[in-house]
C-alpha cells in the first residue's frame, strides 16, 4: 500500500495489506520488535551497528457509529507546570477524556 524508502537503501516504513480466505487465521493481532547487529562496509574503525525494526499485525477497523453526549464523559485539561516561559499554565499540553459508563451506540461485545 505504502512505503517510504531511505536513502541508505532501506525503507523508513512499510505499510501491506492481505485479504482474502484464511487471512485471519495466518495473521491474528501482534506486535514485536526486531534487532539486527553488524559492521557495516563502510564502518572504518569496525564499530558495531544496531538497526531496529517493529512490525505490527492489526486487523481493519470498522467504522463504527457513536453517540457521545457532554453528559457521558468528564473532561480534564492540563497544563505545563513549573519555571517557563510566558506560555506555562496558558498552553494545554494534554486533554483526558474519561467515561463511567458506556456511549450509547457501543456494544459490550
Amino acid at each position: 500500500m505504502e512505503a517510504s524508502p531511505t536513502d541508505l537503501g532501506g525503507f523508513k516504513e512499510v505499510t501491506l495489506e492481505f485479504e482474502g480466505e484464511g487471512v485471519s487465521v495466518n495473521f491474528s493481532t501482534r506486535a514485536a520488535g526486531i534487532a539486527c547487529s553488524g559492521v557495516p562496509e563502510t564502518e572504518a574503525k569496525g564499530r558495531i551497528h544496531t538497526s531496529a525494526a517493529t512490525v505490527a499485525v492489526l486487523p481493519e477497523p470498522e467504522d463504527v457509529e457513536i453517540d457521545l453526549k457532554p453528559d457521558d464523559y468528564r473532561k480534564d485539561i492540563f497544563h505545563a507546570s513549573g519555571p517557563g516561559g510566558q506560555h506555562v499554565n496558558k498552553t494545554a499540553s494534554a486533554i483526558r477524556l474519561t467515561t463511567s459508563r458506556r456511549p450509547r451506540g457501543v456494544d459490550a461485545g
